[in-house]
């Protein structure tokens, strides 16, 4: 029952109380391996991270054929910079269910993540083989290959997503900041939809915004192109950073240096 009661808290984004009623379930059972690695979660959502290692280890310990337990401990060793032990959970996973994408994926992360760009691609094109639908598994190939200088596999990738998911916004941003869009290709009428979408969350509104932005100054709109930038920036959040001041100068220097510029 407490179990229950504290993966409904922990969705409910009351992770106190869920670390809470974890609690009480192994006081009541410590041998359940499910409470240990969801006290896991709650702790690693708390930035407890050692005490989130030391829950995983219990329930790994009690039950080692769970792959996504040795998947949550690889990001866990992940944020401790102890990648070999990340590896070798991801390893681990695989070794237990050989088309677990999520591990084919994050060992593919980990290794964009440390530059080892060729490997990423390894493991990244065995999660899309498992599952070639994945708009977010495309994406991170596509960084991957820009990384390496692959710019026409980068583009192809990022199309990919976009077609597979058009809400995509980071691939979208990426492929604005890849090659030049026109404001009259049909990717910059489908993002002006989404914006205008009021069910759409302004934060996923943020990438498009950026990228109309880019789209429209390379055109030469610039009056445009500042607007969507400053409605980007009102809503932005921590996953695009954009450094509006220095935009503004910049574009004063346009306009003092291109005073027939397009509207």
């Amino acid at each position: 029952m407490y179990g229950i009661l504290g993966s409904v808290r922990f969705r409910q984004a009351k992770n106190k109380l869920a670390l809470k009623s974890y609690d009480k379930a192994l006081l009541l059972n410590p041998l359940d391996a499910i409470s240990h690695l969801n006290k896991s979660l709650v702790l690693e959502s708390l930035g407890r991270i050692d005490e989130s290692l030391e829950s995983i280890n219990e329930g790994i310990g009690l039950n080692p054929v769970i792959p996504k337990a040795y998947l949550q401990r690889a990001g866990l060793y992940s944020k401790k910079s102890k990648y070999r032990e990340a590896f070798e959970d991801y390893d681990h996973a695989l070794s237990i269910d050989s088309k677990f994408v999520e591990a084919h994926n994050n060992k593919g992360a980990l290794y964009s993540d440390l530059g080892r760009m060729r490997e990423a691609l390894s493991s990244y094109d065995k999660a899309i083989q498992i599952e070639p639908g994945s708009a977010h598994i495309h994406y991170n190939k596509a960084l991957a290959n820009a990384s390496l200088g692959h710019f026409d596999e980068a583009i192809k990738g990022h199309e990919k997503a976009l077609e597979l998911d058009p809400t995509h916004g980071q691939a979208y941003h990426s492929l604005s900041n890849l090659t030049s869009l026109k404001p009259t290709n049909p990717l910059v009428a489908n993002s002006l939809n989404l914006i205008a979408d009021a069910n759409m969350s302004n934060d996923s509104k943020v990438p498009f915004l950026f990228a109309l932005g880019k789209i429209y100054e390379v055109a030469g709109d610039y009056d445009t192109s500042f607007s969507y930038l400053e409605k980007g920036n009102l809503n932005k959040n921590t996953l695009l950073s954009f450094n509006f001041q220095n935009y503004v100068h910049t574009l004063s220097l346009i306009h003092i240096s291109e005073p027939t510029r397009r509207t």
